[in-house]
């Protein structure tokens, strides 16, 4: 009846930005609907130790998680934050296999979309290029801490880049950052 993970440690993960936007300044614990910086600092602290586990039984060691994709995502952008706080998941073996090889490993054969193993999860809606995409909030944390990594860098220009159907059919790429038409491969 117990699960030794749970995808709800992600999907909250509005609650421990808001620890850390107060942390420090609660004087008064009415103004905080009786918490304190103490309660506060206890509360991030059993978060840190629900991530880890998280991480630790919720993902497998190549880098796939347990729970499937379809909702079920690391939110490393959050780890940049807990990582100025003394909690570097980044070292996780979990969340490097999912960065450095589990990311590109579910990359469709012509690039830019992937496919997840789920009942909510598959290629996407579009017919021809599926449209599944990784999680934003995956490749922005991932792409912060790692900027060298060739397999972040890879799925992170997935991410960046669409593709784009010129009139005689071939596929261009539309950097959206850069807001430029880039006519190459994925894979070059």
């Amino acid at each position: 009846p117990y699960a030794t993970q749970t995808n709800w440690i992600t999907l909250n993960s509005f609650t421990p930005m808001m620890v850390l936007a107060i942390e420090g300044d609660v004087t008064d614990p009415n103004q905080a609907a009786g918490w304190d910086n103490a309660r506060l600092q206890t509360y991030f602290h059993d978060i840190m130790k629900a991530t880890y586990k998280f991480l630790t039984y919720g993902w497998y060691a190549s880098g796939a998680p347990y729970e499937g994709m379809g909702k079920n995502y690391q939110y490393n952008n959050m780890y940049v934050a807990y990582a100025k706080r003394g909690y570097n998941f980044f070292t996780h073996p979990h969340v490097q296999a999912y960065a450095f090889e589990f990311l590109t490993a579910q990359m469709q054969p012509f690039g830019h979309y992937i496919t997840a193993y789920d009942s909510i999860g598959g290629s996407g809606w579009d017919p021809v290029l599926g449209g599944n995409n990784f999680k934003a909030s995956d490749l922005f944390g991932l792409k912060h801490v790692f900027p060298e990594n060739d397999a972040v860098n890879f799925a992170y220009r997935q991410y960046v880049e669409t593709p784009f159907t010129n009139s005689s059919g071939k596929f261009s790429m539309v950097d959206l950052q850069a807001n430029k038409l880039i006519v190459r491969s994925t894979y070059e």
